[in-house]
Formats: structure tokens, sequence, C-alpha cells
């Protein structure tokens, strides 16, 4: 069993990186009089961000400068995927650490890190067996291309992949010539040892390491997602019975560095966040803040060193943030500022969470009650494309916002509003088509899949019923869900254009929505008007400036109309 790896430098890391980006802090940090020292006190999350920003062309000059327990942290956040280690994302740096590094270093490094991840890039990546006395590579090895270790003693398989293969010689050679009793303690743990004992325990380090930077386990990670009422949370600050935030020493440049954002303007909780004027509770929050993003990181499988999928991850918990924020400040940035020194952000987090995730919920029970869909392997036909899509992004693990062909994460309360409503009016379409006009989810199948009609299954939706159905009632029909006549096709355009609905389209057409009142609450009348309202829109898009139907085909998406029409 290895002993926990300690960072020897921890109080001292104090260190502020140079402006500018990567590649400029890289060479504005190796012109330093004192660069060696000055990058041995970087703080480890911050190198490696900043290695992983530059890219390897640029950084491998700080290598031979880092110290082993940087590369070790450095380790910790590239090459784990969950709970699995990556033996592919180790390479990169071993090779970093072979070619710029002396003999010395090299074996020191080497032999200072978990010994459990360099036995697992072994075991990966290469077979291991004991030459006989008489110079015969094993008898499982004939069907190899077999190479010796240096002294002659181990037969070795390399792998296919020529830099994996190179790396490994390299590594092996270096080891002989430096510290022998390292690379024959490699050599046989690649003989003997399981993959699965060495990764747990490399596991239970590197995990025990990286809670010092704000990292937790994945069940602590979940913690974060509890379920908070925003309603609670308001009414309890607002009362003065909310348990305030303790207040802790802080080491800010302890943790982890953020992903930064461009748009950071367009979060109510950054915008907030700039208004504080003391600086020490400004740290305050930046501190809580990475520690909550790092934990819904890891919640998300995240790799820490994934800039890409962390940057995500970033706007995601500032968008929860600014959701709970604006909710529990009622949108006042003044207040806002004001509660953020009282409440712990984890809450506010879990407060804006909840009230997308409730919303999310709402959303999914609809396609239950009783349909959202006709066709099979199809979630939402019964809905329009922007319904379908909407419902399609609420349903992720993570959900987004989309309008207008715009996908964004949760960021604002408007959003929340928008989305809310456009649930609701679905869920009012729903009820009206099976509860208010009796028309069960079969009957609308026939009506749908009947041979008789020039509109087709795919075509057929709640706002395409609804429709027909004003149609039927201006062109004087009576069963309104059957397809519309030649006749009542041709004198449609002129009836849509005497517009006499106009002032309250619902009351109009009481013959079709008589029982829409006994069915549905008195407050959701107004998005029972916004319905008839905008389905009245369509059809006047389509007929009213129509002198004479000469196809009625070409309409057929738009109304049910019978064959022979």
């Amino acid at each position: 069993m290895t002993e926990k790896f300690t960072d020897p430098l921890q109080e001292s890391r104090t260190v502020v990186l140079p402006t500018g980006n990567a590649a400029d802090q890289i060479g504005a940090i190796l012109d330093r009089p004192d660069a060696d020292a000055f990058i041995a006190a970087i703080d480890p999350p911050l190198l490696h961000n900043l290695i992983s920003s530059a890219g390897w062309e640029e950084a491998i000059d700080l290598i031979p400068f880092i110290t082993t327990y940087q590369l070790q942290v450095c380790v910790d956040l590239d090459c784990w995927t969950k709970e699995s280690f990556d033996t592919d994302a180790l390479a990169p740096w071993l090779a970093a650490l072979v070619s710029s590094t002396d003999d010395q270093k090299f074996a020191s490094t080497c032999r200072d890190l978990d010994p459990e991840i360099l036995a697992m890039f072994f075991k990966e990546n290469l077979k291991v067996g004991e030459m006989s006395e008489e110079g015969d590579v094993p008898d499982e090895f004939y069907h190899f291309e077999v190479e010796t270790s240096p002294d002659g003693v181990y037969a070795l398989v390399y792998p296919e992949d020529d830099a994996t293969a190179d790396l490994l010689r390299n590594i092996i050679k270096r080891l002989y010539h430096s510290d022998r009793v390292l690379a024959w303690t490699l050599l046989e743990a690649c003989r003997w040892e399981l993959m699965s004992p060495m990764e747990h325990e490399a596991l239970r380090w590197r995990n025990s390491r990286l809670e010092e930077y704000g990292y937790v386990s994945r069940d602590e990670a979940f913690e974060i997602y509890h379920f908070i009422p925003p309603n609670w949370l308001r009414r309890s600050l607002e009362e003065g019975t909310y348990k305030a935030k303790i207040k802790t020493e802080i080491r800010p440049d302890n943790l982890p560095v953020v992903a930064q954002l461009e748009e950071e303007e367009d979060f109510f909780f950054f915008k907030s966040l700039e208004r504080i004027t003391d600086e020490e509770v400004k740290n305050r929050l930046r501190v809580e803040f990475i520690t909550l993003q790092n934990r819904a990181a890891i919640a998300e499988g995240v790799r820490p060193g994934d800039i890409q999928s962390a940057r995500s991850t970033v706007r995601r918990t500032a968008g929860y943030l600014s959701l709970g924020l604006s909710f529990i400040s009622r949108n006042d940035i003044n207040e806002a500022v004001k509660l953020l020194s009282i409440v712990k952000l984890v809450d506010v987090f879990r407060s804006g969470f909840s009230a997308l995730s409730t919303i999310s919920k709402n959303a999914a029970k609809l396609r239950y009650r009783p349909s959202l869909t006709l066709i099979d392997g199809e979630k939402y036909s019964l809905l329009s494309a922007s319904e379908g899509e909407l419902l399609s992004h609420l349903s992720k693990a993570r959900p987004e916002f989309v309008d207008d062909q715009k996908v964004e994460v949760f960021k604002e309360q408007k959003q929340l509003d928008n989305v809310a409503l456009r649930v609701a009016l679905i869920a009012v379409k729903q009820i009206i088509i099976f509860n208010a006009f009796g028309i069960s989810p079969q009957q609308l199948s026939n009506i749908a899949y009947d041979k008789n009609n020039l509109s087709t299954p795919d075509v057929v939706t709640f706002d395409f019923i609804l429709r027909t159905a004003l149609a039927q009632s201006l062109t004087g029909g009576t069963d309104f869900f059957s397809p519309l006549s030649d006749e009542q096709l041709k004198s449609l355009p002129s009836q849509i254009r005497k517009k006499e609905w106009e002032e309250d389209p619902v009351g109009y057409f009481e013959s079709i929505n008589g029982a829409i009142l006994t069915v549905l609450p008195a407050n959701t009348i107004r998005l029972v008007g916004s319905w008839f309202k905008g389905v009245l829109d369509d059809l006047e898009n389509e007929f009213l400036t129509l002198a004479s139907i000469e196809k009625p085909e070409l309409f057929a998406s738009i109304i049910l109309i019978a064959k022979n029409a």
C-alpha cells in the first residue's frame, strides 16, 4: 500500500500567473530569472489548466521545472474518466517527461509518482515474460515479435502502435540506466499484478488528493442536486429564518481555476457578483463557485482535464445559480448582491435546478396523458416542430432552452416562464383534444390513417385537428373532425375574409368549445384563446388572399381534406 502523496509546497503556493493567453503566460514565466522557483510554486490545478490550454508544443518547456507533486496532480486531473484510468491520456505526460528531463530527475519522478499509474501503463501496453536460462523466449510468446530487456532477463512484446512502443522502450532503457530496481519492479508488476486492484488503489489516493482542491466523490457530488423548493428558500430568506452560511478561512489560490466564459455578462449571477465591492466577500463567493462547479463536473462524469466539457459545466452551473438567484431576489440585482453574502451558493444552485427540474418532470408526464404521438418510433408527432424540439431538449439529463432555433443553457427567469407557458399550452391542447372534444387516441389514429383523406398521418397534429374543426365550423359543417368536402373547401377563403371572430375567437366558436370550460380551470382561458388565435392566424395565412382553390392537395397539410375534394 502506498502512502498518501502530499504537497510539500502547499503553504507557499501563492503565485499569480502573468496576463495574456496561455502561450504568452508561459513565455513570460520562462523569461523570469527565477523561472524554476516560480513554476514550482504554481498551484497544480492552475498549472494543469495552463498546460492544457497552451498545448504540448508551447508547454513542453515547463516540464523540466515542475515538481513531482505537480505532475501527479496533473495526471490526477487529466487521466481519469469517472473511475477508470486512461493509460492513453498518460502517454503524453510520460513522453514529455522522457524528452525534457535528465536521468536523475526522470528516475526520481518515476519513483515518487503513485507506483500504480506507471504499472498500469506498462500492464496495458506491454507483454512481459521471463527468458529461460538458455536464452529462449517463453512458449506463449513464440507467435509474437519479441525483444529482450537490457539485461536479457525479460522477454518483451511491445504494442503495435509505434509511438507507444518507442515510449516504453525509452522508459525501460532510462530506468535500467538510472534506477534498475524500479525497472524490475515495473516489469514484475506487469507480469503478476492485476489491473483492477491497482486501479482501485490509485483511485483512492487520487480522490484523496483532489479533495484538497474542491473535488469530492461522485456520490457526494450528486448532493448538489438535492431538491429545494424555490418558494421555500425565498420565503425563509424574507422571513429571516434561513440559517446563513458560516464564514471560514479561505485560500482562493489553492483551488482549481474555473474555465473562463466570454459571455459572463449574460448571467445574472456573474452580473451580481461583479457588483460586490467587498473583495473578501467576492473571494469567498469565487471559492464557493469553483467548488460547486467542480462538484457539478464530477456529478456529470466530466474529466477534470477536459477544458471544453468543463466550460459547458461552468455555463450550466452559472445558469442554475442565475435562475435561483433571480427568483429569490425577485430579479432585483441590488437585493441579489445582499443575498449572496448570506445564502449558501449550493442552496441557490439547488433552487434554480429544482425549478427547472419541476418543469422538465411535468413535461415528461405529458407523453402519457394520454399521448403525444400517433406514429411508431416518433415521440411527438402530434406536436408542432417547435413544440417537439422543446420537449426533446427538456427531457435531456441536462435540460436546454430552445427558442427560434437557438439552443442554450437556462440562465434567466424569463426562460423558465417561457418554457412553463409553452408546456402548459401543450397540456391544454392535449386536454382539449382528448377530453373536451372527446376524441380518443384510437379515434384520432383512425382519422390520421383514413385512406379516404388526402392528408397523411405525419401532418396530423393538435393544431391540425383544431384547424380542421374551425374550418368545418366556418363552412357550415357539423362533424368538426371529418375531412372538408370540395364545396366546403371552395367556400373557406370567403368565410375567412369576413373575420367575424376577431373580437372573441373562443366565444365565436361556441359550438366547438362548449365543453372546454367544463374540463379546464378558468385561469387557463387565456391559453385556450392564444391557441385559437394562433390556429386562426394559420388559416388566414393560407386562405385569406385566395380567389379560388384549384389543387386541394396543396392544403392537405393544413386541414383534413377528403380525396374527392
